[in-house]
């Protein structure tokens, strides 16, 4: 069949339908219209107008040159700053640096994920959970300098009004007279100041929003826990980002050696295991009366087979295989219900390994020290 093209249709080239293609929109697609932009915005070192990636490894690499320019305040060399019996505790800085920036912007994004799967099982209005996530997760612009501020301001008080040592230099080294040393050690610790700062906010927000919003009324089901696993699963993100930190100041600086050592230990290890289990005590709460209210019932099934049972004599025998037929299956929901989990995990076992999960920097302490004085002078005779 032969097409006719109609004269009055003006025929559009090639290269026009290239031009009228929106390149822009392909590379970097427009938000989508119900999106928020306070969720959606950046915050911290992302606001920085280039690749993230790039930001990350500038800034591991500052601080890596920061510490060689503290450490060259002792009057060492390069040499001795790449020793490898010294050489992890010369990267805890910028280990702490690059873990940070990692970290923070995976937080949010796994908080913004979760947030969404939580919303079918919490019975608030649409309005009112996205002022929840906005307070969770929204990080003000005029936030962030205050928090850079902050840092900056403590910064300079200690090290350059206050003449202390330096964080890294052991008791001895003190910020230098030379003013572009003086500036890379000050700006170093700002910064790290700062993402920590970022880090503790975060934290909290977190913490108390995801607690606030596990206390408003929710859809419990007993038997399926699975709607409720983003409530177990950020809590214990957020715990894990806890705990990521200090096992990354624990495993460079080697073993404590003094008793605050020990107490900063076992205190940041009790935070991280709060920091998983204060958030869920609504949920855990709600669990626990929805599975009261289930076995309330089964209770008064139970019952309903007594009655049948003292209240007529004359039972036959099919009667009897009924209500025993009855009272098997009762008891055998009952037990299943008793065995579900009261915390927003799959089962016992994985709140066990949560709770595990959150001590571990404790754990790996007493680990190490267990090895050393009891099975190291073991093996050595």
């Amino acid at each position: 069949m032969t097409r006719i093209s109609d004269p009055n249709i003006p025929r559009i080239s090639l290269v026009q339908r290239l031009r009228a293609i929106d390149y822009r929109a392909l590379f970097w697609p427009p938000p989508e219209e119900d999106a928020d932009p306070c969720i959606e915005a950046e915050f911290g070192l992302q606001r920085v107008p280039g690749p993230y990636w790039l930001c990350v490894l500038v800034c591991g690499g500052f601080a890596l040159f920061a510490q060689l320019v503290e450490f060259s305040l002792r009057g060492a060399t390069l040499e001795d700053f790449l020793m490898m019996g010294r050489l992890p505790q010369r990267l805890a800085v910028p280990l702490v640096f690059v873990y940070l920036l990692v970290a923070l912007p995976m937080l949010k994004a796994f908080s913004v994920q979760a947030l969404e799967q939580l919303r079918p099982v919490v019975r608030i209005s649409e309005v009112e959970y996205r002022a929840f996530m906005r307070r969770m997760i929204c990080v003000d612009l005029r936030l962030d300098l205050l928090l850079m501020l902050v840092s900056t301001f403590t910064v300079v008080l200690l090290l350059a009004i206050l003449r202390l040592p330096t964080p890294m230099g052991g008791g001895i080294t003190y910020l230098p007279l030379t003013w572009w040393q003086a500036g890379t050690i000050l700006l170093s610790y700002s910064l790290l100041g700062w993402l920590l700062l970022l880090l503790l906010y975060s934290s909290i927000r977190l913490g108390k929003g995801l607690g606030e919003l596990a206390r408003k009324p929710l859809t419990i089901n007993v038997f399926d826990p699975t709607p409720l696993l983003p409530f177990g699963h950020l809590a214990l993100r957020h715990s894990l980002t806890l705990v990521g930190l200090i096992l990354v100041l624990i495993v460079p600086l080697g073993r404590p050696t003094e008793m605050i050592d020990y107490l900063v230990i076992a205190a940041l290890s009790l935070g991280s295991l709060l920091s998983l289990i204060l958030p869920l005590r609504g949920v855990h709460f709600q669990i626990r009366q929805a599975k009261t209210s289930v076995l309330r019932h089964v209770s008064d099934q139970f019952y309903r087979i007594q009655s049948d049972l003292v209240g007529d004599q004359r039972l036959d025998k099919t009667e009897l295989e009924g209500l025993s037929k009855s009272a098997g299956d009762l008891d055998q929901l009952r037990r299943f219900i008793l065995i579900t989990p009261t915390w927003p995990f799959r089962n016992v076992y994985a709140t066990t390994r949560a709770m595990l999960t959150a001590m571990s920097p404790l754990l790996y302490f007493l680990i190490t020290e267990l090895i050393r004085v009891y099975f190291l002078p073991f093996l050595t005779g």
